[in-house]
């Protein structure tokens, strides 16, 4: 099975996003527990209020970058039910983890909302990689309309060859 992309949200919105939704988000380590393999992310952008999730390290553990202050980015997916889900407090289950020390975090935040901005513009919403994937059949069957049409294309222009070849010029 492929894993979905993940989309880019701060750290409020991963909070909030649908059980088993795929995000990637940026973080500042506020908590590390070892023990369990947990951390706590708080949002580093301007404008922030204290908006913070918890992530699941076990899959990416030991990382030199899961120190209390490091600016890091995850990506996983979100557990609002599951195991380890505490509550009504979501938990992301990290499958990634990049250490992010040295980002100018106002300018993240900027491009971020230039990013949503554009794909508005363009209709999509900043959340259409959180939409259902297409399943394998229908990805299938996409494939095989694709090839058919340029089977018939290429049919068509052999064909067009074929009767400029059987025409025949007379000059006076």
């Amino acid at each position: 099975m492929a894993v979905p992309p993940a989309a880019l949200v701060r750290v409020a919105e991963a909070a909030a996003a649908a059980d088993r939704a795929s995000v990637r988000v940026l973080g500042r380590i506020v908590s590390y527990a070892p023990e369990n393999d947990l951390v706590v992310l708080e949002d580093p952008c301007p404008g922030a209020q204290d908006d913070r999730v918890q992530v699941d390290v076990e899959l990416v553990t030991p990382h030199e970058a899961l120190q209390k202050g490091s600016l890091v980015s995850v990506i996983g997916e979100v557990n609002v039910k599951g195991p380890g889900a505490r509550g009504h407090e979501p938990l992301i289950k990290a499958r990634a983890l990049v250490p992010m020390e040295g980002l100018d975090v106002r300018l993240y935040a900027s491009a971020l909302e230039i990013r949503r901005k554009f794909l508005k513009s363009q209709n999509l919403d900043s959340s259409f990689v959180l939409k259902r994937e297409r399943t394998e059949e229908e990805a299938g069957r996409a494939r095989d309309k694709r090839r058919l049409t340029e089977a018939a294309s290429s049919r068509a222009a052999h064909e067009d060859d074929a009767a400029d070849a059987d025409a025949v010029v007379i000059l006076d």
